[in-house]
């Protein structure tokens, strides 16, 4: 009690939901007949965000019927009251109650592909097998749904030693095959680039490094770095 006047209090969990995931869950207290208006809380602060990516994000509450007391202010985060609260209506008479509110912030794609070893040396015989899957390529990316999606390509270079004459990637999974067989008579080493691009919008990319040895240069490597000097 404070100056006569009562305050009743009820508990809102807030469920916030980062595509098809909860990943945080907070509460607030508001007075029972707060104004319209009335800041519960700032939602983007308590949980780190950042608010100039709110609107890209979709920021907003997407719960049910009690939606209409709530909304979220887009522009700094606050969570205000948004209709009049009845603490007799909601809680259905009891001292306190709990309103769940799920709040929606959807990934906006702020990250690119990541390639985890860059650059990659890969060594292989030669007088492979045309067709044959020689190598993979793998990026991953932070993002979600759409927005880690990756599709690989490789760079064309031109040329009568271009990269493409000999290897083509499967751009849905990174697989590399050959189109041809590898003579490391006529050129010692392959290198090239394969880039890694996500189905955002806009689309972000990053490129690996590959570069194709002969596989006798890793033996000779071996035997060199365990000679002895008589």
């Amino acid at each position: 009690t404070e100056g006569g006047i009562y305050w009743i209090f009820f508990h809102m969990s807030l469920l916030l939901l980062f595509g098809k995931k909860a990943f945080a869950q907070i509460r607030y207290t508001v007075p029972e007949e707060a104004k319209g208006g009335t800041v519960v809380g700032n939602v983007a602060r308590d949980l780190g965000l950042d608010v100039t990516s709110l609107n890209d994000r979709r920021f907003r509450v997407v719960s049910g019927s009690k939606d209409a007391f709530f909304e979220v202010n887009q522009d700094n985060g606050a969570l205000v009251v948004h209709g009049k609260i009845d603490r007799e209506e909601l809680c259905k008479g009891s001292g306190a109650c709990v309103i769940d509110l799920k709040i929606l912030i959807t990934d906006v794609n702020d990250n690119s592909p990541w390639f985890s070893q860059n650059p990659l040396q890969v060594y292989m015989f030669e007088n492979n097998v045309a067709g044959k899957i020689l190598f993979s390529v793998s990026a991953t990316d932070k993002d979600m749904n759409e927005n880690a999606v990756i599709s690989y390509h490789i760079v064309r270079e031109g040329g009568p030693n271009d990269i493409m004459s000999f290897l083509n990637v499967q751009p849905e999974n990174g697989h590399i095959t050959a189109m041809k067989s590898f003579d490391f008579e006529t050129v010692k080493t392959f290198q090239f680039q394969v880039v890694a691009t996500d189905s955002g919008t806009p689309s972000l990319s990053n490129n690996v490094t590959v570069k194709l040895c002969p596989y006798f240069n890793r033996i000779q490597t071996y035997f060199d770095s365990h000679a002895h000097v008589l």
